[in-house]
């Protein structure tokens, strides 16, 4: 499985939406403030914005807004997300 990217220097979560240590090193870091994810698990639309939780490489996971994840990362959950449902159908 491919990782995929989320950009943190736009986001400032909450504290209700994250568990303790569920931020990722900073040793992660490429120096462009990107870090790594394994994939996006959920999407959720809360006052006309949409939020992915993320499934992070440590494996803590937390839910960052739609500007902050890589459009990569939300065609490959969107894809991966209309298979399965051709896949029930049939």
């Amino acid at each position: 499985m491919h990782s995929a990217l989320i950009d943190l220097q736009a986001t400032v979560p909450r504290p209700t939406q994250l568990d303790a240590g569920a931020q990722p090193s900073q040793q992660t870091d490429p120096g462009d403030g990107w870090f790594s994810i394994q994939k996006i698990l959920k999407h959720q639309k809360r006052e006309n914005k949409m939020f992915y939780q993320v499934l992070w490489d440590d494996n803590s996971r937390s839910w960052k807004p739609e500007a902050d994840v890589s459009k990569y990362a939300v065609d490959a959950y969107w894809i991966t997300k209309n298979d399965r449902k051709r896949r029930r159908r049939k």
